[in-house]
């Protein structure tokens, strides 16, 4: 099927699409909102944003028929970014409230920090600005210009371990590592917000709408 040069940003309820939409379009891009997989399809990348309780988002793609369709996008072999539980999504499940699963675009569960705390439990939510370290071996596309001392924008309570095969770079909070940007094949995923983390936000949202 023929796509257009245009990003989808999945629109189902939770996220902060606005923000998204101004940032794409700020790099240069040509956003789409929508929940409608005709128009999606046609993009030739999409990004999940969310916000909110992993759970519910799950329940909201289901009921929009919107999990089916972003499997078979990935498996199609183009571009997808999630962000922040947009990003959780993609994993194989979370323990938010209840188990639950979740997209399995790649390996690894969404945990909470006071699961993995092996000390004082974490003040929760994360939020703030924290630096990202990029694992020396990786020299992906996504993370052209961009350092170990740029700083992102975080809110969250759970998050990936940074001790996996999809771990581009990692931040760290209360002295635990997780996984800041993850990828597998075209699958890419930020723990923070692009949208509203300044220059290297939106260096990372051009880099991914170039690719």
């Amino acid at each position: 099927m023929y796509k257009t040069d245009f990003t989808g940003i999945i629109n189902y309820g939770l996220g902060n699409v606005k923000s998204v939409f101004n940032a794409v379009v700020k790099v240069g891009g040509h956003p789409i909102l929508s929940s409608s997989i005709n128009e999606l399809s046609l993009c030739k990348r999409l990004v999940l944003p969310g916000v909110g309780a992993f759970p519910h988002a799950m329940e909201l793609l289901h009921s929009l028929k919107l999990c089916e369709f972003i499997k078979g996008y990935a498996a199609e072999k183009n571009p997808i970014l999630g962000i922040c539980l947009g990003m959780q999504l993609f994993c194989q499940k979370s323990n938010e409230f209840s188990n639950t699963e979740g997209l399995g675009l790649m390996l690894g569960e969404s945990h909470s920090f006071n699961d993995i705390s092996r000390s004082e439990s974490p003040r929760l939510p994360h939020v703030g600005w924290a630096k990202i370290k990029i694992k020396n071996y990786f020299d992906d596309p996504i993370l052209t210009g961009l350092r170990s001392s740029d700083k992102f924008y975080f809110v969250h309570s759970y998050c990936l371990s940074a001790h996996n095969d999809h771990c581009l770079a990692s931040s760290i909070y209360n002295n635990l590592e997780f996984s800041s940007v993850v990828k597998s094949g075209l699958v890419y995923g930020t723990q923070f917000h692009p949208e509203k983390s300044g220059r290297p936000g939106l260096m990372l949202l051009k880099n991914f709408i170039t690719l």
